[in-house]
């Protein structure tokens, strides 16, 4: 694999938890070659998690704008609204009340 551009490697739609991702560290101040497994990636990501009991959401975000920069399928709230990302930079809310 050395000599080998990240660009030219082949992709793949599922992984387990020891394959590793590299990484480029201390960017741009001293750049370094490193890599971080998917387990301890996933481990450190903010992201909800589905049971059979829902699913929980995990991202407090409030957006500077309906159309801020954010990917669709995209799920987040604060303390006033759900928002939904129904399409790239297209988010959709709605207010919380209580009950």
């Amino acid at each position: 694999m050395s000599d080998t551009k990240i660009s030219q490697l082949s992709q793949v739609t599922s992984v387990g938890g020891t394959e590793l991702i590299p990484l480029i560290t201390n960017y741009p101040a001293n750049p370094t070659s490193s890599a971080i497994t998917v387990a301890n990636l996933v481990a450190n990501l903010n992201v909800a998690s589905v049971t059979s009991n829902g699913i929980s959401i995990f991202d407090v975000y409030t957006p500077v704008s309906s159309s801020a920069g954010v990917a669709a399928n995209t799920i987040f709230f604060d303390s006033n609204y759900l928002y939904v990302v129904v399409a790239n930079n297209v988010i959709k809310r709605v207010a919380l009340s209580a009950f």
